[in-house]
């Protein structure tokens, strides 16, 4: 969760106190951008506990166009982002959910965005791929 669109290489090591803050060394593992935002679990799903209520039973319209917004923003902002949805089966599976996504992929090939699986993006960016660049500013 270190950055919003752009995968990036995991650290070891960093110290943080105080007075400073001091990165590690990177490690070999790439973490792909994931938010709590794009993912359906907490827009449509209702769960109850003893430590909390998850009230969920969102409207997926509304779920679906809050993401095309993030969608939009990223590629105003970045060169090559990388927007991570997070879908569990569970969730997404019912009907009126499946069409609302439907419609969503529809609209945002639109964008001529690209998908691919968490796995093929990580291996992306280990092998040097930029992505998620932030844009130059535009000239003035």
């Amino acid at each position: 969760m270190g950055h919003d669109y752009r995968p990036y290489r995991c650290r070891t090591g960093g110290r943080v106190d105080a007075e400073s803050a001091r990165w590690g060394e990177e490690t070999p593992l790439v973490e792909v951008p994931v938010s709590w935002t794009l993912d359906d679990l907490p827009h449509l799903e209702f769960l109850s506990s003893p430590a909390r209520t998850l009230p969920g039973l969102g409207d997926a319209e509304r779920m679906f166009a809050d993401w095309e917004l993030d969608l939009r923003y990223m590629l105003r902002e970045t060169e090559q982002g990388v927007l991570t949805v997070t879908f569990h089966p569970q969730v997404i599976g019912r009907g009126h959910r499946l069409l609302r996504l439907e419609e969503w992929l529809d609209r945002i090939t639109a964008y001529g965005v690209g998908f691919a699986t968490v796995g093929a993006v990580a291996d992306l960016a280990a092998g040097g791929a930029q992505l998620g660049r932030p844009k130059a500013a535009p000239a003035e």
